[in-house]
């Protein structure tokens, strides 16, 4: 969404060292090698990464190898403080490189609660936990007491942050079965105390609530109920889910603590396809990224040496986006109808169930967008953008405002606050029929400059020095246009802001939300007056406007 890119001011000025564009390792060794991201595709240093080939750490680029010498599938673990730990199989084989990569969710904020009394923990996005008393116990199996830390992460497997759940959407049915499945909203639930993680005390269950993603027109009454298994990489079903349609969540009582998931089987396919450079030679270890445009559902399938192929499991009968991910590596983004004919899991590649995609280009810093043919808009305008126009001290906005972390909503009758979890603010200051219109606060509270958006869907932003630029956008071509201070005019055509989205734009965390649903107000449990809809502009910012301001706002 380009409001978002605008808002956030991630473009303006960018170099090009800030997107992590893995380089093709070379194969003269037996290793896994790879590297870590955030959910905002920037690389993570110091992540614990081990397997049974051995422990190491991410570099500051996010890079890591694991060298040995063995033929076998196995297991690498994730584990770095502040994000979801993360488990993945993988298979290595003798002589080669192996490409792991991996994205991990920042963990959510602890919640403390009482072990002795316990009770019921709210978090982001209407996840719950509620607790009996004397629930946990430490790894010695003594039952805790006091005070306890509860972290409670939802994933929303329609945005970017449901790349960040290990495995590839796969799992065992209460029969034992492989089935795929289709994800309504996933939680972690990690408990601690002074650091150490706790595990359920025996005899005791504890209720969780999952909220339904907004990207789910219309929620079944039942679902299953699976947890991730970390020895096998599944997920595993152990009961049903109930529909909670006041609260917007999915309910179940749970044995243990997991990553939870709220799923349904689905009947699959598959997609196969061959990663290749500008010359045609194959390229091991890019992640590709197949996300449902018909069903929620993202699956990660590395092309693997010795020739570049990749298949992966999805919904039959369906639509699914295929793309390297992240899109700064470049190459082409597709949407592909799936297969009718039920595939294995785990897939055969060139079985008959599988739809072969062909040869998918790779040119890193070429970046085409969907549609696009060979008219490519590259990542090298989005490492660039805007530099050296008028439009660059824009960049001074960002750099003041710097929001970081966890954030909240909160509304009144004459505007909202969002605070973000190193102090940086966006404050509404005036909310009507006629527009919106804040303030950017840093994290010291200076003033960074503010914003309006008009009616027709026009942005303002002013510095605090009182410079201002008008954004325009239209509709019909999908171009942008900057009005700078001094009244020239810098336009960027739709081609290129895609290419700037998709190296650079990334989802926006939904914020948790207190207060109504009028207009101008936060959408609290999406839920806003009547004649007004839920309007998401970016940065965590999810509003009540009506549905003209709202389309104007956020173009295509």
């Amino acid at each position: 969404m380009l409001v978002s890119w605008v808002m956030s001011g991630l473009a303006v000025g960018c170099a090009a060292d800030e997107v992590a564009v893995p380089e093709p390792p070379p194969l003269e060794a037996t290793a896994i090698r790879g590297w870590v991201m955030d959910v905002h595709r920037d690389p993570i240093a110091g992540v614990s990464v081990t397997s049974s080939l051995g422990p190491t750490t991410t570099d500051a680029s996010g890079r890591f190898e694991l060298a040995g010498a063995m033929s076998a599938e196995v297991l690498v673990t994730f584990v770095k403080e502040g994000y979801v730990r993360r488990v993945d199989k993988t298979r290595l084989v003798a002589g080669q490189i192996t490409a792991r990569h991996a994205v991990l969710v920042a963990e959510d904020a602890a919640l403390p609660l009482d072990a002795s009394v316990g009770g019921t923990v709210v978090g982001a996005r209407g996840a719950a936990l509620g607790v009996p008393p004397h629930a946990f116990a430490d790894g010695n199996g003594v039952v805790v007491t006091g005070l306890v830390d509860v972290h409670l992460t939802p994933i929303d497997p329609s945005l970017a942050e449901g790349m960040a759940v290990g495995g590839t959407m796969q799992g065992k049915d209460t029969g034992g079965g492989a089935t795929m499945l289709e994800s309504f909203g996933m939680l972690d639930v990690t408990v601690r105390r002074g650091g150490e993680e706790l595990r359920l005390a025996g005899g005791k269950t504890l209720d969780i609530a999952i909220a339904v993603p907004d990207a789910v027109a219309t929620a079944q009454s039942t679902t299953g109920l699976w947890a991730y298994d970390e020895a096998s990489a599944l997920w595993v079903e152990e009961g049903t889910m109930s529909h909670d349609g006041v609260a917007g969540t999915y309910r179940a009582t749970i044995g243990h603590l997991s990553f939870w998931n709220a799923d349904r089987a689905v009947e699959r396919s598959c997609v196969c396809g061959r990663v290749v450079d500008g010359a045609g030679a194959p390229l091991s270890g890019v992640l590709m990224a197949l996300q449902g445009v018909d069903y929620l559902g993202v699956t990660a399938e590395l092309s693997e040496a010795p020739d570049g192929r990749f298949c992966a499991v999805v919904r039959r009968d369906s639509q699914v986006s295929i793309g390297p991910y992240p899109f700064a590596l470049g190459g082409v983004a597709r949407t592909v109808a799936t297969g009718a004919v039920d595939s294995e899991i785990p897939p055969q590649n060139g079985g008959v169930a599988c739809v072969d995609v062909g040869a998918w280009v790779i040119d890193p810093g070429v970046y085409f967008p969907p549609g696009s043919g060979a008219n490519a808009s590259g990542c090298d305008f989005a490492n660039s953008a805007l530099a050296g126009s008028c439009v660059e001290p824009l960049s001074q906005l960002d750099v003041c405002w710097q929001p970081e972390g966890t954030c909240s909503v909160e509304a009144g009758e004459s505007g909202f606050v969002i605070v973000y979890e190193n102090g940086a603010k966006l404050v509404g200051t005036s909310i009507g029929p006629d527009g919106l219109s804040g303030d950017y606060l840093g994290p010291d509270g200076t003033l960074c400059g503010s914003f309006a958006i008009s009616a027709d869907g026009a942005i303002t932003l002013t510095l605090a020095g009182g410079e201002s630029w008008v954004i325009a956008h239209d509709q019909q071509t999908g171009a942008t246009t900057y009005t700078c201070p001094d009244g020239t005019l810098v336009v960027v055509s739709a081609a290129e802001g895609a290419a700037v989205a998709a190296c650079y734009q990334t989802d926006a965390q939904q914020c948790a939300v207190s207060g109504n649903g009028g207009y101008g107000q936060p959408c609290l449990g999406s839920a806003c007056d009547p004649g007004l809809v839920c309007c998401a502009l970016g940065q965590g910012m999810e509003l009540c406007l009506d549905e003209p301001t709202c389309d104007a706002a956020t173009p295509p």
